[in-house]
């Protein structure tokens, strides 16, 4: 039984994304565009993304995202990360949001091996999104699902009609026990259909199909009434004097009410010479700094968190 499913593990994953419509959405129009994708977990070539053809179900397939260690692996930690964008083309006059998240995999601890899981999902326009945490304590060997609901009021839109990027992150971890047993997890399924299951919600809005029209040009313009008989302005033969202030008050000074501070983020791209690099703001939006390396990127946000420029901290980039 062991055997076949470690077998199991190997075939590729299934992250679906499930639309629940609040409208009748016009699924003729709605297209993907080809992912982008990177990290130590997910190799060129191992991962792809289809869209089913009533427009309900996006599906990201993952060939190679596990991590091992003890046993011939030569290693006690095993860490992987993925971070991928989609771009998903919105009809005029729709938007789409996020509102559940089922995400499953395959865990083989032996007793006191651990395993954890983390994921965050959002759309390219805001910073953040919701994200799930799990750890897992051996023994145990077997599938696992966690599921992530967002409260109405949390949900966030794109904007009406515009085509949007969904973005995931997800890093996974496992540590053998103090035998060096063999120990894994896999964003995997013995059962093809599961994965990770996005539901999707969407609804009509309001879009100008055109900019507003210019006022249209009056070649001839009507002057202004001539009136012969101007009113005079009225004489006033006790005018009232400025009252005297024997303190006068000065001019109030007034400062520029300071921005709200938010948290650090750190936030990463790829230059024009195909580097991952770290970009660091702090809690204005301020670029602090740039670096390569995610550990220099993070000891520049904790240090503008320690001297008062942002409330806490916003990883949005892949941890190596």
């Amino acid at each position: 039984m062991k055997l076949l499913k470690y077998l199991a593990i190997m075939s590729p994953v299934m992250v679906a994304f499930s639309a629940s419509a609040l409208a009748q959405v016009p699924t003729e129009q709605i297209r993907l565009g080809t992912p982008n994708y990177m990290g130590s977990g997910c190799a060129l070539g191992t991962v792809s993304a289809t869209l089913s053809p009533d427009a309900q179900e996006l599906s990201i397939l993952f060939s190679a995202f596990q991590v091992q260690a003890g046993g011939s692996s030569g290693n006690t930690v095993d860490r992987k990360n993925c971070s991928i964008a989609i771009p998903v083309f919105v009809p005029g006059g729709y938007s789409v949001s996020v509102i559940k998240t089922d995400y499953r995999g395959y865990n083989r601890l032996p007793l006191n091996a651990s395993a954890t899981f983390d994921l965050e999902y959002f759309f390219a326009q805001s910073s953040a999104g919701p994200s799930v945490h799990k750890s897992f304590v051996g023994a145990s060997d077997g599938n696992f699902t966690l599921t992530n609901s967002v409260i109405a009021t949390a949900n966030v839109w794109s904007a009406c009609g515009d085509s949007v990027n969904l973005r995931t992150n997800t890093n996974i971890a496992v540590q053998t026990n103090q035998f060096n047993e063999q120990s894994l997890m896999t964003i995997d399924s013995a059962d093809i259909s599961a994965g990770v299951v996005f539901q999707l919600q969407w609804r009509q809005c309001n879009q100008t199909p055109y900019p507003p029209q210019p006022t249209p040009y009056n070649p001839y313009p009507q002057p202004t009434p001539y009136n012969p008989y101007p009113q005079p302005t009225p004489y006033n033969p006790y005018p009232q004097p400025t009252p005297y202030q024997p303190y006068p008050q000065p001019t109030p000074v007034l400062y520029p009410t300071p921005m709200p501070l938010g948290p650090c983020v750190i936030n990463s791209y790829m230059d024009t010479r195909g580097i991952l690099v770290y970009m660091v703001k702090d809690g204005t939006g301020r670029v602090l700094g740039n670096s390569v390396m995610y550990a220099q990127a993070l000891s520049i946000a904790q240090s503008s968190q320690a001297q008062g420029f942002c409330t806490g901290i916003v990883n949005n980039a892949p941890i190596p």
